[in-house]
C-alpha cells in the first residue's frame, strides 16, 4: 500500500497465465454402429397380403331340400345329400356378415358355410344391391358359443392408380392366389342415387360417392382366366375390390357404401319394431 503509484500501475499490467492441467477421464467404450439394409421385394408383400387375408374368405355351399342341419348331423335320411358349392364370399365383420355375388342365389334353397370344423346356416339380408351384391349373415349354431370371423382389412378405392400391382385371391376347393396390375378404372358402368336424387339435393357434397364403380386387372398367369376370384388386394394387404361378376371387380368403397344403407335400414327396422 506505501509503494509509489508507477509500482501500482506495473503490478496491474501484469498478464496472468492459466495452466490448463489435464486430467485423465473416464475411458470409454468405442462403438461401432452397423446399419442393415433390409430390401422388402414383391415376394414377401405377396405372401404377407395372402395370410393376412385368407381367413376372409369363405366358401358358401347350399344344400337342397334341407329341413334340419343338427338332423343331419346324427344321421337322418338326409346323409346322401351333399353341400354342394354355389360361390365365394368376403367377411365383413367379426359377427359372420358376408357379401358375395347376388347370382349365387339362384335355385338355393338353404345357404352354409364350413367354419372352424362347423356347417354354420346363413340367413338372406333383405336388400338391393345396385352393385350386384347379396349379403348374408350367420346363424350361431348352438353348439359353438362366441363364434368370431376374421372380416377383411378394407382399403380405399379412391386412391387407386392404374399400374398399380394387385393380388387376387380365391378358388373353388383350395386357396388360389394371381398376382398382377390394374388396367382398367372405370366411373359410370354401375348406376348410383347421385344421378337420380332431386333438384334440391344437387348441392350435396359429391365426395361421398364412391370415385370407382368398376376395377378392370390385367392378371399375370399361363392359368386358365376363368378361375373363380374373389378377392382383389393390394401390396399392404388390405382389401380394396370384391369379385361381383365374371370379368371385373367392385370397388371396395362401393361395398362399403351398400353396407352402410344395409346397416341404416336395419335401425330404421329395428326402431320401428320397438314402437310396436
Amino acid at each position: 500500500n506505501q509503494a509509489p503509484p508507477v509500482v501500482t500501475d506495473t503490478i496491474h499490467k501484469v498478464i496472468e497465465k492459466t495452466v490448463e492441467r489435464i486430467v485423465p477421464g473416464e475411458q470409454k467404450a468405442t462403438i461401432i454402429e452397423k446399419t442393415t439394409t433390409v430390401v422388402v421385394n414383391n415376394e414377401n408383400s405377396v405372401a404377407d397380403a395372402v395370410e393376412k387375408n385368407s381367413g376372409s374368405l369363405v366358401r358358401i355351399f347350399n344344400l337342397p331340400n334341407l329341413l334340419d342341419l343338427s338332423e343331419k348331423e346324427k344321421g337322418s335320411e338326409q346323409e346322401s345329400e351333399q353341400p354342394v358349392f354355389i360361390g365365394l364370399g368376403a367377411v365383413l365383420s367379426k359377427n359372420g356378415s358376408i357379401v358375395a355375388d347376388n347370382n349365387i342365389l339362384d335355385n338355393a334353397n338353404e345357404y352354409l358355410i364350413y367354419h372352424n370344423n362347423t356347417w354354420i346356416e346363413l340367413e338372406l339380408e333383405e336388400f338391393e344391391s345396385a352393385a350386384g351384391a347379396v349379403f348374408l349373415k350367420t346363424r350361431e349354431p348352438d353348439n359353438l358359443e362366441n363364434l368370431s370371423f376374421q372380416p377383411i382389412d378394407e382399403g380405399n378405392s379412391d386412391n387407386l392408380k392404374l399400374g398399380q400391382s394387385i393380388i387376387a385371391l380365391g378358388g373353388e376347393k383350395s386357396n388360389i392366389v394371381l398376382t398382377g396390375i390394374i388396367s382398367n378404372l372405370t366411373r359410370d358402368k354401375i348406376p348410383t342415387e347421385a344421378k337420380k336424387e332431386s333438384e334440391g339435393n344437387k348441392n350435396e357434397d359429391k365426395d361421398s360417392e364412391p370415385k370407382y364403380k368398376i376395377i378392370t386387372t390385367k392378371i399375370d398367369t399361363n392359368l386358365d382366366a376363368e378361375l373363380l376370384m374373389n378377392l382383389l388386394i393390394n401390396l399392404d394387404g388390405e382389401v380394396i375390390g370384391i369379385k361381383l361378376n365374371s370379368d371385373f371387380y367392385t370397388p371396395i368403397n362401393l361395398i362399403k357404401q351398400e353396407l352402410n344403407q344395409l346397416k341404416q335400414a336395419r335401425a330404421e327396422i329395428a326402431e320401428a319394431e320397438s314402437e310396436i
